[in-house]
């Protein structure tokens, strides 16, 4: 009838059969749930389905009201608060259903004493202990959980998009196993996460490869095509033997080379890039709503997004740059900072914690400002004034600091920007003192790494898979889209050099940082600032090069900074 029941489920069954099978002296057996059971969902079932999802165990007339309102309580609690793990799900509700599930196949005189009867004098402690082996499980579920995304849903669009196997039935069992890991944000078992170890650690090593063919003639761009298993694409309008020969000359062992003939040469696309950028309030005055411009060197074009009059704006850009400008229907992407919390005690300032002032977003890093005032490093959006005083989310409120500068803030509603960032500068005392000053949350408020090397923008290639540690969404990792583009903020202004990638972000992850490695060194690269449908990938960043341009500070690599 489907899998077994696993991890926390699998042990809350476990228990309670094992209570049952010593109060009630009647044998075990095997439960198994159907993941495709309305029961995810809270929708009240039919005693027949009840039958189906308790492997033929039918409950009584009682049992099926008390149970089918657990349901409830189990959606309305659980998931409310973000517990969509459907393997927890589901061994909470198996655990609750075998502890009150109607004893058809025990000794006769057992079935007779507790038929129609869910809490009976004997069944009653059974239930009571379910419900506090649930209560601390389900803290443990809160921490890990995404409070608006099925982690299914992310886990099966992080395997697509790295190639690996990613079926429902597939993804739950791995979901569910013990011995999975979560380096990377959902669960890979380990000759998967070496698969991706060892991929990062070849991706880091792909833009000396870039480097050293970007000048040849023809060469029209590269990316990391994940997908199929980590192949570096080149792509050329000229001799493609001249450029595999270049690229071998520097090309790591075990990378597959593939190469494409194509209609633009790299310089060719940021050329029109930049016609475009440049145009913008001449598209405005138009009556065509440009909300992002940037190039894409899979498909070889630049891509264009309007909010409006699409129609138009197609047959307009085709004609003013040609066949190199693609437009499609974009709305501006949406700050992310309204959020729940990511609670943890300050000092130190770590990347990647819940702070408040005005909004809720995320702590970034950690930085010298130009005149060597230690700041705190979060998205401009989330400033209202220079009065805001930001404190952490713990009972105690700990003052972080005080509005230092930034470059946008929520009222902006024009102008064009390198980056949307703002610094906090440090309370005096602990804040400022406590080391180390170079660290951000990875996968949890327990463990951390540390920033020791910072990448400009665009020095990674496209496919690379890069990670974000949020207030909200808390750990996520996805493959570079796009860099260099002009994205429109919905509250209005343009922010230049923003760079895309396939990670989710939701509310409150405003401000956290993104990077390329793990734990327990990475590399910094910026800054999450927006998502075009929070809850859901891509997330979009300010690189760091271009917020220290901006704000005239630098971050800390090392922890005394």
């Amino acid at each position: 009838m489907g899998r077994f029941v696993s991890g926390y489920g699998q042990f809350l069954v476990a228990v309670v059969n094992a209570l049952e099978l010593s109060i009630a002296g009647a044998p075990s057996r095997a439960l198994y749930v159907n993941p495709a059971s309305r029961v995810a969902d809270g929708q009240i079932l039919h005693r027949r389905e009840w039958c189906v999802f308790t492997a033929g165990v039918c409950p009584s007339t009682v049992d099926m009201v008390i149970a089918t309102l657990s349901v409830a309580v189990v959606r309305l609690v659980w998931r409310e608060r973000g517990i969509l793990e459907r393997p927890i799900v589901f061994g909470v509700v198996a655990g609750l259903c075998t502890a009150m599930q109607d004893a058809s196949e025990r000794e006769p005189e057992i079935r007779a004493e507790r038929r129609g009867v869910m809490f009976s004098k004997r069944r009653l402690p059974i239930a009571l202990f379910a419900v506090v082996l649930i209560l601390p499980l389900t803290s443990v579920a809160v921490s890990a959980a995404n409070p608006s995304v099925d982690g299914f849903q992310r886990a099966e669009a992080f395997r697509t998009s790295l190639g690996l196997q990613s079926d429902a039935g597939y993804v739950a069992n791995v979901e569910g196993n013990p011995s999975a890991s979560r380096k990377y944000g959902v669960a890979l078992l380990p000759d998967e996460q070496r698969d991706i170890d060892a991929r990062v650690a070849v991706d880091g090593k792909i833009p000396s490869v870039i480097d050293s063919i970007k000048d040849q003639p023809g060469f029209a761009g590269a990316f990391i095509d994940q997908a199929a298993g980590g192949v570096l694409d080149l792509a050329t309008t000229g001799d493609t033997d001249a450029l595999v020969a270049q690229a071998r000359l520097h090309l790591p062992p075990g990378i597959v080379l593939r190469v494409r003939t194509v209609t633009y040469t790299d310089a060719q696309l940021q050329a029109a890039n930049q016609a475009v950028n440049d145009d913008i309030e001449y598209w405005t005055m138009r009556g065509v709503a440009i909300t992002e411009i940037g190039v894409d060197p899979e498909a070889n074009r630049v891509d264009v997004g309007v909010s409006s009059n699409l129609a138009v704006a197609r047959h307009s850009l085709a004609t003013r740059y040609g066949s190199i400008v693609v437009v499609a229907s974009k709305v501006p992407m949406l700050p992310t900072s309204t959020c729940n919390s990511r609670q943890d005690c300050v000092p130190p300032v770590r990347g990647g914690l819940y702070i408040i002032s005005r909004h809720n977003c995320s702590s970034g890093y950690v930085a010298r400002s130009g005149s060597g005032v230690l700041v705190l490093v979060t998205a401009g959006h989330c400033f209202r004034s220079y009065t805001d005083i930001w404190k952490n989310s713990a009972s105690t409120a700990t003052v972080i600091g005080t509005t230092y500068s930034y470059t946008t803030n929520d009222s902006t509603s024009s102008g064009t920007y390198n980056a949307d960032a703002g610094y906090i500068a440090l309370a005096p005392g602990s804040m400022q003192t406590t080391l180390p000053h170079n660290q951000f949350y990875v996968t949890s408020t327990t463990t951390f790494s540390s920033f020791t090397s910072v990448a400009p923008s665009n020095h990674y290639a496209n496919g690379t898979l890069v990670c974000k540690s949020g207030a909200t969404t808390q750990y996520t990792c996805g493959v570079i889209v796009q860099q260099e583009m002009t994205k429109q903020e919905a509250s209005g202004p343009y922010i230049r050099h923003v760079a895309e990638a396939a990670a989710l972000v939701d509310g409150g992850d405003s401000g956290s940082p993104v990077f390329y490695g793990s734990y327990p060194t990475a590399t910094l690269l910026g800054i999450v600032i927006a998502a075009d449908n929070p809850g859901h990938p891509p997330l979009y960043y300010s690189p760091e090069n271009w917020i220290g341009s901006a704000l005239g500070g630098a971050p800390c690599t090392t922890p005394s900074c």
